[in-house]
């Protein structure tokens, strides 16, 4: 059963930090994305998506991810990873996006793809009405997790994130995003034009990836703690 692990702060207590993050490069996301290729569940995942009329953005703006290590206030060290990969619907002029995300912490992995709706360019709007489902164990199923999760902690609703990884490891992160950096982020300008060029002139609807890209440094790290919280 699928979980929400977003949880508001109330009483002050110690937390874990988010340290050594690090943006892979395009060419890193590329090799990643080959090396997810040999996971059975991405590939269920992958061929719905393809299934679906989907096809990915090949320009660098369409993926988007990093790594780095949570450390709980007793020190101990987990490895994280993100990854999102955009996709978009020839067959739709105003423009349908759709994204596949990796997310681990440890070796807790979430592997899921996002559909959002027709012509939606507001990131907050897509991922509210946004259908998801995920892969565990060769099996597809329905999700409504991740994206209403990652919504109402980048809309600033959520002080900070559960992240639980291997051998009881958890630890609560800060992920303080203030309402500005939801409404202040939108589809950059010159992503836009790249975008609509990579889709033969459609339109440029919300997508993770590119919304990650356009958050910039100060939204950054609460999205990315967001991101991991989410499964």
């Amino acid at each position: 059963m699928m979980m929400l692990v977003c949880g508001l702060v109330v009483n002050a207590f110690a937390q874990g930090e988010l340290v050594s993050q690090k943006v892979f490069s395009p060419d890193e996301m590329t090799k990643l994305w080959e090396k997810f290729g040999g996971d059975e569940d991405w590939k269920l995942l992958t061929g719905e998506v393809k299934g679906r009329k989907f096809k990915r953005y090949e320009v660098k703006e369409g993926a988007w991810g990093f790594s780095g290590t949570v450390v709980d206030e007793k020190g101990k060290k987990v490895p994280v990873m993100f990854c999102a990969y955009d996709f978009y619907n020839p067959n739709e002029k105003q423009g349908q996006g759709c994204s596949m995300v990796w997310r681990q912490v440890g070796d807790q992995i979430y592997k899921a793809y996002l559909v959002f709706p027709v012509g939606e360019k507001s990131m907050d709007k897509a991922l509210l009405m946004s259908e998801e489902w995920f892969s565990s164990g060769g099996k597809i199923q329905k999700a409504h997790s991740f994206g209403r999760c990652f919504r109402n902690c980048i809309g600033g609703n959520t002080a900070s994130v559960v992240l639980e990884g291997p051998f009881g490891f958890k630890t609560r992160v800060k992920a303080d995003c203030k309402n500005s950096c939801l409404a202040g982020v939108a589809i950059c300008g010159g992503v836009t034009a790249i975008l609509s060029v990579a889709s033969g002139g459609l339109g440029v609807p919300a997508t993770i990836a590119v919304f990650f890209g356009c958050a910039g440094v100060a939204c950054a790290p609460c999205f990315a703690a967001c991101a991991l919280g989410c499964m």
